[in-house]
């Protein structure tokens, strides 16, 4: 995440069994301000997969849900997209 001369770092982490609902995707994304095409594009994905994800059609990844808990913190779509993945159990 890119700032002004400082790093912040913001560690989210999902309690196993916790899975984001179709309801608490499309609640979040309103919370934030995101459009179903807005989230698409900052997690990389089509429009198609946010509204599958909204109707309940995929499972939302943990990525996703943690992503948009650090928005709610303040993490704007900037940040977001400027995180690396880190894959930890690869």
């Amino acid at each position: 995440m890119k700032t002004s001369g400082s790093e912040k770092l913001m560690i989210i982490r999902i309690p196993d069994g916790e899975a984001l609902t179709p309801d608490g995707f499309r609640n979040l994304l309103e919370e934030i301000g995101l459009s179903q095409h807005e989230a698409a594009r900052v997690f990389g994905v089509t429009v198609r997969t946010a509204r599958r994800w909204a109707r309940g059609d995929l499972p939302i990844p943990d990525k996703v849900h943690a992503l948009l808990i650090a928005m709610k913190q303040g993490a704007s779509p900037e940040d977001i997209e400027d995180i690396e993945t880190i894959d930890l159990e690869g």
